[in-house]
């Protein structure tokens, strides 16, 4: 295997301090003239054929079945931010950031950079405009319907989103399971659970945990391929938030699901979850990114775009989720980041 190489510091985009203010807005302008070339890249599966060996432009061109010359100039591009490296010899490796394009990197960010680059999803930003004048998301008006809608009918785009947040989701999950005691449960329901990653690294660690996988119809052959202890303890139920909830669990989970919904469906689907919690010992578990103040670097504050122009959702600061659980019934009792930018929220009934 090769070494990979350690990046340098991205110069993207570029800091103040190394280029005049207007050379930094036009890095920040022209950003899809990296975006793009990395997406090909990542979709070409790139980065699996450079794990084992450098590869000269022409034979890593002759793998992907693609042409030489515009395959070497999104290289370029991508080598000029720290992703990728052109050697002396017109040959290509890995740096530590284009590790993470491998599809079987530890934490793959493969179909991510895929998802994000794909036609469905990137042809509703280019009518960001038309959300500042109207309350639809721009997906639902390029593409007719909702953007899960559009997932249940588009089986490659639909493995790809999940596979976009299954490895995210393995990060966050593990950190949670040493930063919060899920022992005092004995089944919990994660709710728009997609492909089941979060029940299965909380039913793995935690032997005395049950599981109900809530998601749409489509995502009941998710845990395909379990072993059979697995299967026994973990059950799929179709449905779709607000109005689906399934009785009787002892936490109700919810990663990354809220901030897809607007306002008003967040309240109905926290009021839906309430009416199930009739015992002072149940809980609501939230993993959401949590909206910080001040003009720093905030992750959410980027996601919060993306939910917006797709979905119509939104990001929240911890005080706009201390408000919509209280009117939700619930009261906040804790609030601590896992790991960045994740929070976990847990609230009790009030």
């Amino acid at each position: 295997m090769t070494t990979k190489t350690s990046d340098s510091p991205l110069p993207w985009p570029p800091a103040a301090e190394q280029l005049p203010p207007h050379l930094r807005l036009m890095g920040i302008a022209a950003a899809k003239w990296v975006v793009q070339p990395v997406y090909v890249l990542a979709k070409l599966g790139a980065a699996d054929h450079l794990a084992e060996e450098e590869l000269s432009t022409a034979a890593l061109a002759d793998r992907l079945k693609v042409r030489c010359d515009p395959l070497r100039r999104c290289l370029r591009a991508a080598a000029s931010v720290g992703i990728f490296r052109e050697t002396e010899q017109d040959h290509w490796a890995l740096t530590d950031t284009a590790d993470h394009l491998r599809t079987d990197a530890q934490m793959s960010l493969r179909d991510f950079t895929v998802l994000l680059g794909e036609a469905p999803m990137w042809a509703p930003f280019g009518h960001i405009m038309d959300v500042m004048r109207q309350d639809t998301p721009a997906f639902d008006a390029v593409h007719g319907q909702p953007m899960y809608a559009h997932l249940a009918e588009d089986d490659e785009l639909a493995r790809t989103y999940h596979g976009a947040w299954s490895s995210l989701t393995e990060g966050v999950m593990r950190a949670l399971t040493t930063a919060y005691d899920f022992s005092r449960f004995a089944t919990i329901a994660d709710l728009g659970g997609g492909d089941g990653t979060a029940l299965r690294i909380l039913l793995a660690t935690h032997p005395q945990l049950r599981g109900i996988l809530m998601d749409l119809s489509h995502s009941g052959e998710i845990h395909q391929g379990a072993d059979r202890a697995f299967e026994e303890r973990l059950r799929t139920v179709s449905g779709r938030l607000p109005d689906d909830v399934p009785p009787g669990a002892d936490a109700y989970f919810l990663k990354n699901t809220l901030h897809c919904l607007s306002p008003d469906l967040v309240l109905q689907t926290l009021r839906r979850i309430r009416s199930e919690m009739t015992r002072p010992e149940q809980r609501l578990l939230i993993v959401e990114g949590v909206v910080q103040q001040g003009n720093g670097f905030d992750w959410s504050k980027l996601m919060d775009i993306e939910v917006m122009v797709n979905n119509g959702g939104r990001e929240h600061s911890l005080e706009e989720w201390r408000t919509l659980l209280s009117q939700s019934g619930f009261r906040l009792t804790s609030a601590r980041e896992v790991l960045h930018p994740q929070w976990l929220l847990e609230a009790e009934a009030a």
